[in-house]
């Protein structure tokens, strides 16, 4: 996943990711392949408004040693994934970059207002 830079005064939506200015935010490969060809994002690249600043491999799950028996009792708290999911099934739209902490926030809210 490319690391984008903003150095942009104003919030930019790039490659499904709004990233806010002068931060840094991962893009996904395969949808930020085709959004660079883009004449718009061709000027944002070259006049420097946003900078590609190396890649970030996909997190992977850390190995845990045979027999170990840590983590074995089933997580109680939800991934990110799921988390978005479920604000999606819910009928929220929320940025790629939120917060854990507000995403869940959001879907409480969101499940107390339907309830």
């Amino acid at each position: 996943m490319p690391n984008i830079k903003n150095n942009y005064t104003s919030p930019l939506f790039v490659s499904g990711v709004i990233i806010r200015p002068n931060s840094v935010a991962h893009v996904p490969d395969e949808t930020f392949e085709t959004w660079k060809k883009n004449a718009t994002a061709q000027r944002w690249l070259n006049g420097g408004i946003l900078a590609v600043e190396g890649k970030t491999e996909k997190p992977t799950e850390p190995k845990q040693p045979e027999g170990s028996t840590e983590n074995q009792g089933g997580s109680t708290e939800p991934t990110r994934e799921e988390l978005f999911k479920e604000a999606a099934e819910l009928g929220l739209n929320v940025p790629n970059n939120i917060s854990t902490a507000k995403l869940q926030q959001k879907i409480a809210d969101k499940k107390a207002e339907t309830a």
